[in-house]
């Protein structure tokens, strides 16, 4: 949510300066203050109302960067994941040196699953912007998927190393350190896994994917004391959840208790 407000703010400013090099040249309902109204409109939650700002400032103007990426935003956030991304290329196209464009556009490539597409435009904005967070984040979580172990390490540990801002928030440093722990330990590096796993849960103890990820890799390596003990702590924190119903099963299964509880 911090990450969307900053994202609406730059284009927030990128509206004020259309705004005062375009108000001269433009009808009473110009881009800018269509581009304005919307992302008012969508700092306040109300999505909908901000495509149609969005889409007739598109419209306007389909060559401006700015129009393609809060159309792109806009998009993303009613639903209409193929328009998002679309309209995220353009603006690429229209804006090759701005950092939030290619962001925008490698996290949307991501979000659908585009893994590989997602890579050049994510390192384009870490060139363009080395130090930005969310971005390394992205690009960490992408190699991870692509199994390219020892780039995602690489920028996880740029996160631990260079970025305590972000990591002061547990959320995001327990996040951190659970996916360096899942990919020591797909690297059987135990030692490396096992204190990764100690920060997440330090940080996070109640968090479920920790807790069950913990858990894992306490039976992976023959620690069947300790497996329990999270697999059954698991099964507490998650025991109202339905959709986590076929994973309790499964527990129960491997504890060797009954399924119905």
């Amino acid at each position: 949510m911090k990450r969307l407000f900053f994202l609406l703010a730059v284009v927030m400013a990128m509206v004020l300066f259309l705004f005062v090099a375009g108000c001269e040249r433009l009808s009473s309902k110009s881009t800018a203050e269509l581009l304005n109204e919307g992302v008012k409109l969508a700092a306040g939650g109300k999505w909908n109302k901000a495509h149609k700002y969005a889409e007739a400032a598109v419209k306007r103007e389909s060559n401006n960067q700015y129009t393609q990426l809060f159309f792109a935003f806009t998009c993303e956030h009613t639903g209409k994941n193929a328009q998002a991304l679309a309209a995220a290329e353009s603006a690429a196209e229209l804006a090759p040196g701005n950092f939030t464009v290619k962001y925008t556009l490698g996290r949307l490539y991501a979000q659908q699953g585009k893994t590989q597409d997602a890579v050049k435009p994510l390192m384009e904005a870490f060139n363009l912007k080395p130090t930005d967070p969310f971005n390394i984040l992205l690009l960490a979580e992408v190699y991870r998927r692509m199994n390219a172990s020892s780039l995602a390490i690489n920028y996880y540990n740029q996160l631990v190393r260079n970025h305590a801002e972000f990591m002061s928030d547990k959320n995001n440093a327990a996040w951190v350190w659970n996916q360096l722990a899942v990919i020591y330990t797909g690297l059987d590096s135990i030692r490396n896994a096992a204190s990764c796993f100690r920060q997440a849960y330090t940080l996070a103890p109640e968090k479920p994917y920790v807790v069950i990820n913990f858990a894992v890799f306490m039976d992976r390596i023959q620690r069947r004391d300790r497996a329990v003990t999270f697999y059954q702590k698991y099964l507490e924190l998650t025991a109202n959840d339905v959709e986590f119903a076929e994973k309790h099963e499964l527990i129960r299964k491997r504890l060797g208790t009954p399924v119905s509880q």
